[in-house]
């Protein structure tokens, strides 16, 4: 639902994509309805491009711009029907942090009880003995967020769970560079 590029001045267009075919969407008159056109991939790239550069208020424009580029489907080999394509939110965050050669050596990592009942959650992770744990909800909300601490990395870090409702929970783990994301359920 874009035009085809180039542009007059040579430039590949578009610049990004996303679907706007048979789109679900809720008509004036309060019901579900399907419809096709930019008016419905358009908002979904400017939402995302808003999400992004509220987690990334430092970042300037032209940086928002170009993670935005580089997190897309066609980086690589864009071309004038999709531009450089699909955009990727976690990999525009996170860039080339993400980015690991496959000789490095795994690094170990672990997050257990899971499912969880009780309050004590082990987590294995990272050579260091400090990191930052963050609990969030599916609704997208940070519900604990510290930095935990440990004597050894031969032993686990140890996160209290209490008041933590039952539900299912996305835990983020850094240390430096390394960032490491799981489910975790609580019952």
């Amino acid at each position: 639902f874009s035009s085809r590029g180039p542009t007059g001045d040579g430039r590949i267009k578009p610049d990004l994509a996303a679907y706007g075919n048979g789109t679900a969407l809720i008509r004036s008159n309060g019901n579900v309805g399907f419809a096709n056109g930019t008016s419905f991939s358009a908002p979904q790239v400017a939402a995302l491009a808003a999400g992004l550069w509220q987690a990334k208020p430092e970042w300037t424009r032209a940086e928002l711009i170009d993670n935005l580029l580089r997190s897309a489907s066609q980086f690589e080999k864009p071309d004038n029907l999709l531009g450089y394509g699909i955009p990727n939110f976690f990999k525009a965050y996170y860039g080339e942090i993400l980015s690991v050669e496959e000789n490095e050596e795994a690094i170990l990592w672990k997050v257990y009880p899971n499912p969880i009942e009780e309050n004590e959650l082990s987590i294995y992770f990272g050579t260091g003995n400090e990191a930052s744990f963050e609990l969030i909800d599916f609704s997208g909300k940070s519900v604990l967020k510290s930095t935990i601490l440990r004597g050894s990395n031969q032993n686990p870090y140890w996160v209290n769970l209490e008041g933590i409702k039952p539900g299912l929970y996305l835990i983020r783990l850094q240390e430096g560079k390394l960032i490491k994301q799981t489910k975790l359920y609580r019952y």
